[in-house]
């Protein structure tokens, strides 16, 4: 049986904190752009290459975010 809770208690409280209203996120896409885990895109001419996440934006919100799917690919690889 998989376990349903998608974010424990700790993560909960600092995306609270964090964010706020996250409906003043238009989409996904910026919310992903504010947490700073979006690829990095590098581009020349005809040639894109999607590298690491950027790192930037909130470091609080991407160390919670990225905890957590550690800890949920360690429970359910």
């Amino acid at each position: 049986m998989h376990n349903t809770k998608i974010i424990g208690a700790i993560t909960a409280h600092v995306l609270l904190a964090e964010t706020g209203d996250i409906n003043r996120f238009n989409n996904h896409h910026k919310f992903a752009r504010h947490i700073g885990i979006v690829p990095s895109l590098h581009q020349s001419g005809q040639i894109s290459h999607s590298g690491h996440i950027t790192k930037q934006g909130n470091k609080y919100l991407r160390t919670a975010f990225v905890e957590s799917a550690q800890t949920a690919i360690r429970r359910d690889p």
